[in-house]
């Protein structure tokens, strides 16, 4: 398996460190000024793609080898994100983890949500909001009790969600597109979640 970390435009998890870092086999590809985001983490990335109309130091473009920053025009039918999934699956990858996209603009933040409807779609998500993880069959997850969790179905196809571990167990839901579990909370400190068909994504909201 292939991953490719995304490092995109927007702020990244709070802290000095990654919930996942990229190791020397993963792909980096940086969307505009994602590649900013990933220096502050100490990341090196392999490919650069957008516009670049946001980038902060242009200059790091330059520490990139020959043929790895792709430029677009400004005036492009698909964001620097998508731009930047579509790299990654044309490079061969099979894993799509993106850090970034928190804070902006709302309608920035509803395109990247919007890209969990596809047939090809990232696994997890990491921003200054908060974690998203895509669960497609079953996921288990280690968090303190009393943490505030929430579902949303995604793709074309209903969702029937189940869960241990939850205070409001999932299984007796029947999800359409509109519908949604928010402020569930975690009742045992490990717990699974998962689907018997469709698929959701599973939002762990950073504490206000």
């Amino acid at each position: 398996m292939k991953r490719a970390f995304l490092f995109i435009g927007g702020e990244g998890p709070i802290g000095d460190t990654l919930p996942e870092f990229p190791t020397s086999s993963d792909m980096v590809i940086a969307a505009d000024s994602g590649i900013d985001l990933a220096v502050a983490y100490g990341v090196s990335v392999d490919y650069a793609v957008g516009d670049f109309d946001s980038i902060k130091n242009k200059s790091l473009l330059d520490t990139l080898e020959d043929g790895h920053v792709i430029i677009y025009d400004r005036d492009k039918d698909m964001t620097d994100t998508e731009i930047a999934v579509s790299h990654a699956r044309n490079l061969g990858c099979d894993e799509l983890i993106v850090i970034g996209g928190g804070g902006g603009r709302v309608d920035h933040l509803l395109a990247l949500f919007a890209l969990f409807d596809r047939d090809w779609t990232p696994k997890r998500w990491y921003a200054s909001f908060g974690s998203v993880f895509l669960i497609e069959k079953e996921n288990s997850f280690s968090l303190p009790v009393g943490t505030t969790v929430s579902c949303f179905p995604v793709g074309k196809q209903a969702c029937s969600p189940w869960s241990r571990g939850l205070k409001w167990e999932l299984d007796t839901l029947f999800w359409q597109r509109g519908s949604f579990g928010i402020s569930n909370e975690v009742k045992e400190s490990c717990f699974q979640i998962g689907v018997h068909s469709g698929r959701m994504i599973f939002i762990i909201p950073v504490d206000e």
